[in-house]
């Protein structure tokens, strides 16, 4: 739950009993002038004139009112409060005023008329308001109102600065101790150290064996980027807490079905890896971690059909003497972040993972990116941080990438030679084996026709040669096909990221090019309009499909069936036929079946291209990344920069230029938060 998702419900609840409003007061125009530019979200327009009834008429209400308006439209970005300082208020502003400028003028969809009126109003408003005298009275103004509370120089709205207070204390509570002491465990009783991965004999690396020395006694945050072992590090510290101690229960959390699921096949894939004389005198408590149930934060906290809360909050706990594994960390907002942790007993052993260096929450909050920050916990001990991958070779083009993009050194980037940008042609061309995950940059012209071209050609030349035999490979299939090889081929052989949505760089215009591009429509389906070949991503989750939002898979169909099926690779508690079923949904291998006009369309889109914040916690064998063109676009900066080049396994492709990298790299994402 973000920010909305707080109070919505009570608000919603408050509007059918209440008329708000108030004829031709300037937060109205202000607030028009702002949904214009898609500046604010639609939600607060019924907000607004409820707090408009409720505050005592005076000389400030108007400009009150208009930074209530701007306030809400930075709760939209992310951020948990708004200062009330005007030279911080200020530059957090006008610097969403830019940005957005930016990105609809790029997208001909700036209404400058009203943008110019909004940022009039706003500098008139914040320059009369935030004086000492009119601070006082706005205090005055807002300490008895139920939706707001100011503190140092911040104003909240109460259920954020609730949910920030209770999250804080949560973590005291769970993290100031040493908690149940284990004997000493070493790991290589468990994993075969005899056994090679490219090229070197099995082990954990430093920073993973700290993970499993520090858990026996301490709860833990633990941070890395993609391949650094976070969950493998995990296996083996359960192993070595249930050895000499048992637990109620072990539950495996993660904020979105997509990211549970692979939380519990990293796990699951540990098996090959563990001595055999090991698993012999230990099969039962090793089944059990390998087999454990896995869980959105959502559906374990559960909710009360009563009231709309949570089931399990700070009465009524989760079971005690439990262990509790949280990943993705870095996508959970505020609110539910506090909910779970304040319904976690007081003995319960916490494992918090997630990569600081990614983006942060779609809602409120940068909790995970907070917490590595807090003093108390670094002085405890609490934090690891995992620094060495497997995903990419070290040394490699994207590896040395990946550092200089999150490296605080203020200097440009030079993976990338200004030298080596293909200027004159747009080919994707064979390279050397020899060289692992490479890095290949195409010069985006500063010329916006000559963008388009480049834009095409990119997309051309990398479709050619990832997405150009899609169709042939899902058609005619038989039940002897090896599908989890089909899955690699197709769903997982490349991906096209962007960090737009719209415009001539967005993932519609692409994933429509695309589609028309490669995939023939002269195949009959019985879904008009859509055809095998075609790479589909779920948006919504679906509970009675047991189909998450993020889940990636492929249209397909069988010989002599004329059913199209949308095909993907998951682990499923609730899809139970083993073996073909024209018609119906069945599962061959670890592939699920669905017959595609089950799906609803509004519920899943093509995924040639996906944007970067959708790829967050996937994986990909090659890669085309497209930026956006201009310096102090709101959707340019390092946590976009660093998600895009990680989500390679092979190579890498980026359409941008050299001013663009390195001012993305020096753009750090930030939100008001006070945690």
């Amino acid at each position: 739950m973000g920010i909305l998702g707080c109070f919505r419900k009570s608000i919603l609840r408050y509007l059918q009993n209440q008329i708000g409003g108030l004829d031709n007061m300037k937060y109205e125009e202000f607030y028009e002038a702002l949904s214009a530019n898609k500046l604010i979200a639609p939600i607060w327009k019924e907000v607004l004139p409820i707090i408009a009834d409720e505050l005592d008429d005076n000389q400030y209400k108007e400009n009150f009112m208009v930074l209530f308006t701007i306030m809400f439209s930075l709760l939209d970005d992310g951020n948990v409060c708004m200062s009330l300082k005007e030279d911080v208020l200020k530059k957090r502003w006008f610097t969403k005023l830019e940005g957005k400028k930016i990105l609809l003028d790029g997208e001909e969809e700036l209404d400058k008329e009203q943008y110019d009126k909004a940022y009039q109003m706003s500098k008139e408003v914040i320059e009369a308001s935030l004086k000492d005298m009119t601070v006082q009275n706005l205090i005055k103004v807002v300490a008895p109102h139920k939706f707001f509370e100011i503190e140092d120089d911040w104003i909240y709205i109460r259920k954020d600065n609730v949910a920030r207070k209770s999250l804080l204390n949560s973590i005291d509570r769970l993290f100031s101790k040493n908690l149940q002491s284990s004997n000493t465990f070493d790991y290589r009783k468990v994993m075969n150290t005899d056994k090679e991965y490219k090229g070197k004999k099995l082990s954990l690396k430093p920073a993973q064996q700290e993970v499993v020395n520090k858990g026996l006694t301490k709860n833990l945050i633990i941070t890395g980027g993609p391949g650094t072992g976070k969950t493998t590090s995990i296996f083996y510290l359960l192993v070595g807490l249930m050895l000499n101690h048992k637990y109620n229960k072990v539950y495996l959390l993660a904020p979105s079905g997509k990211a549970a699921s692979q939380m519990k096949t990293s796990i699951s894939g540990e098996q090959k890896n563990i001595r055999e004389d090991f698993y012999d005198k230990n099969k039962d408590l090793v089944d059990n971690i390998l087999n454990l149930d896995r869980s959105t934060i959502h559906k374990a906290l559960g909710v009360d059909l009563n009231t709309g809360a949570f089931k399990h909050n700070e009465n009524y706990k989760f079971e005690e003497n439990s262990i509790f594994i949280i990943d993705e960390a870095s996508m959970i907002d505020i609110c539910l972040f506090a909910s779970l942790l304040k319904a976690i007993p007081d003995d319960g052993r916490v494992f918090i993972m997630g990569d600081k260096d990614q983006l942060p929450s779609v809602d409120s909050g940068s909790v995970f990116a907070d917490l590595l920050n807090k003093q108390s916990l670094i002085d405890n001990g609490n934090i690891v941080r995992l620094t060495e991958t497997i995903r990419f070779e070290e040394g490699s083009p994207v590896y040395n990438l990946a550092q200089e993009v999150n490296a605080d050194d203020g200097k440009d980037i030079t993976t990338i030679k200004e030298s080596s940008w293909m200027k004159d042609e747009l080919t994707i061309q064979e390279h050397d084996s020899s060289v692992v995950n490479p890095v290949y940059a195409f010069l985006n012209p500063s010329d916006e026709k000559e963008q388009k071209k480049a834009i095409k050609a990119a997309i051309t030349a990398f479709g050619e040669k990832y997405y150009a035999n899609l169709q042939e490979q899902c058609i005619n299939l038989t039940e002897d096909n090896d599908f989890s090889k089909l899955y690699s081929l197709t769903v997982q052989k490349a991906s096209i990221l962007s960090a737009e949505n719209n415009g001539i760089r967005g993932v519609k215009a692409i994933n429509s090019y695309i589609k028309d591009k490669f995939i023939k429509k002269d195949i009959l389906t019985p879904v008009a309009g859509f055809y095998p070949g075609e790479l589909m991503m779920i948006n919504k989750n679906n509970k009675l499909l047991d189909l998450s939002n993020g889940d990636s898979g492929v249209l397909v169909m069988f010989k002599d069936d004329k059913t199209l099926y949308f095909m993907i690779e998951k682990d499923s508690d609730l899809i139970k036929n083993e073996g073909k079923y024209d018609g119906k949904i069945f599962k061959l291998g670890k592939c699920i079946f669905y017959p595609f006009s089950m799906i609803t369309r509004s519920e899943i889109d093509n995924s040639f291209a996906i944007t970067i914040h959708k790829s967050q916690g996937s994986g990909y064998n090659n890669i085309l990344i497209i930026l956006p063109v201009k310096e102090g676009h709101p959707l340019l900066n390092r946590q976009i920069l660093y998600t895009a080049i990680t989500r390679t396994k092979g190579d890498t492709y980026i359409l941008s230029s050299q001013r663009i990298l390195n001012f993305a790299k020096k753009t750090v994402l930030t939100r008001d938060t006070n945690i």
